[in-house]
């Protein structure tokens, strides 16, 4: 089976590559199509409606089985922000370590705060969509930790393995994280519906 993953984002195709390796799927990526660019607007009010937007439009370019996800990081006190608008906290383009610095910043003397990455997976292949979800709960800490990893890893923390997630290993990380959840169980479905 093939499934193109529906990013530009290199981190996410790294550990997607690692995630859907040990379910035989090859990954497919933009860079192996002609068209390499595409944009999508991130409408949607919900993970859910930007995970199934990217899968449509994915779908609609290049015509193969896509997974697409949505993913963010809900910090309590600060009522779920930055939520739906992670990647795009201060600016798009800003730097995750511009974005990091600020997000503790922002969380100030409540910090270790209460937090969750957030994943929502969609697949699309013309005819069915499944969605899937996971989260992961941790804390925001005020310092950095750990070069595994990428975006906001290096400040959540996971109490149970007094690790960030920066500094615990990949197959860890391909184990707990909100992503491999959320893959594990879109994956489950998807298999369901094969066997049919």
């Amino acid at each position: 089976m093939k499934v193109l993953i529906g990013t530009h984002n290199p981190g996410k195709i790294q550990e997607f590559k690692a995630l859907l390796n040990q379910y035989h799927i090859e990954v497919l990526t933009v860079s192996d199509f002609p068209v390499q660019t595409i944009e999508v607007e991130e409408t949607g009010c919900s993970y859910l409606e930007n995970a199934t937007i990217k899968a449509k439009k994915y779908f609609e370019v290049y015509r193969v089985p896509v997974i697409s996800d949505d993913s963010g990081l809900e910090v309590v006190c600060l009522d779920g922000a930055p939520g739906l608008k992670s990647s795009r906290f201060l600016a798009a383009q800003a730097s995750y370590i511009a974005k990091r610095k600020a997000l503790i910043e922002l969380i100030g003397a409540k910090i270790p705060a209460e937090a969750a990455f957030v994943a929502c997976l969609v697949y699309f292949d013309g005819i069915h969509l499944i969605e899937a979800s996971g989260r992961v709960s941790g804390l925001i800490i005020g310092e950095e930790r750990g070069t595994n990893g990428f975006g906001y890893d290096p400040i959540f923390y996971l109490p149970e393995y007094q690790l960030t997630m920066a500094e615990i290993n990949n197959q860890l990380k391909n184990t707990i994280s909100h992503r491999a959840r959320a893959c594990e169980a879109l994956i489950k479905k998807i298999l369901s519906l094969r066997s049919e």
